[in-house]
Formats: C-alpha cells, structure tokens, sequence
C-alpha cells in the first residue's frame, strides 16, 4: 500500500514538473534560420539587416549605411575631380550660361574649338574657378563672372583661344590669366587681371 502511494506520488510530480519543461525543450529544438548570400562567407541570421545590399541607384552604401562620394557629385557638374565640379564643353551640362553650383570649386573645360564662344560663366560666391580654353576660339568672346574666391583663365592652345574674354570680379576676387606660346594672346582678355605662369 505505501509502495503504491509513492509510486502515484511520482506521477504526480512528473505530471506537474512537464509543462515547464516542454517549452524549453520546444525552443533549444527550433534551428536558428540563416540564409546563403553566396560570399564563401559565414551566412547571417535571417533577422540581421544587410548593410551590403545595393541602394536604389545602384551604388552600394558603405560600412555606415550612407551612399559613397561619388554619388554627391551636382547635377551642374560633367563629373566631380578631387572635390571641383568639372564641366565639360561642349557636353550636355554646358549651356548657353554655365552656373558652378555654390559651395566647390569649379572648372570649366573649353577643350574644343569654339566650345565656350559668346557662353557666359557664372563662378560659385567666394570658390575657385578655373576657364581652360584649349583649341581654336574655344573662349571667344566669353563672359566670366566672379564674386569672391579665386578665377583664372587658362589660355593654353589654339589660335585665338581666349580673344576678347571678359572677366567681372567683385567681392574682392582675384583674377588671373596664363598665356600659351605660339598663337595664343591675352593682350585682350580679362583686363585688369594678372598675367601668371600658371593659375594658383
């Protein structure tokens, strides 16, 4: 008889001990979930967010999660070289007035014949900003406009590259000019504005 109430005290323990031990058992059974994203590589766990995964535009973000600096480049701008905005001539981002976009330091590259003729150039307030005209005529009767900073107009090549360029500074700009051998000539260009080997 009291080996029989034992026995049922037992049961009942084992009863009243199995729902607190049928969750953890149920949970250190459950696999943690992971994913294969083909780098050789440890996979991640499902939940974990993936910072390597291309952004919209197709430029992938780096450790941080922000886009890389090639990104940040103007619209104004052909192309973006050491931190100045490049614009190209001719190209689509030269139009009939180039505008650099406020804040870097511009360049305006007038590379072939005509390129920049009768254009207006208007440089971003206190930068630098730098006219290269390269081939015939490429700067014929350009405009530059200056307000602050440091502009320099690179007569470099071509016949009559930089006739009859006009340089308007204020804001206590500097202005600056090279002139090429050869053809070139700045006895007309950008009056007022000195004549130097190379732009600062």
């Amino acid at each position: 008889m009291l080996m029989g109430l034992n026995a049922r005290r037992l049961v009942a323990l084992a009863l009243g001990l199995l729902p607190a031990l049928v969750p953890a058992v149920a949970c250190s059974s459950i696999p943690e979930l992971t994913f294969d994203d083909g780098d050789g590589g440890p996979d991640a766990p499902a939940g974990d967010a993936r910072t390597d995964a291309p952004t919209s535009d197709g430029t992938v973000p780096t450790p941080d999660g922000t886009a890389p600096d090639a990104g940040n480049c103007p619209a104004a701008c052909s192309k973006c070289t050491n931190g100045a905005c490049v614009i190209t001539c001719p190209g689509a981002k030269c139009g009939s007035t180039i505008t650099c976009p406020p804040g870097q330091a511009c360049v305006v590259d007038c590379s072939n014949p005509n390129s920049c003729q009768n254009k207006r150039v208007e440089c971003a307030s206190g930068e630098a900003c730098t006219v290269n005209c390269a081939a015939n005529r490429s700067c014929d009767t350009l405009t530059l406009e200056a307000n602050g900073g440091k502009l320099c107009v690179r007569c470099e090549g071509g016949n009559m590259a930089c006739d009859a360029v006009t340089c308007n500074v204020d804001g206590g700009a500097t202005c600056n000019k090279t002139c090429g051998g050869g053809p070139v000539s700045c006895s007309n260009t950008c009056a007022g504005c000195a004549t130097t080997s190379a732009c600062p």
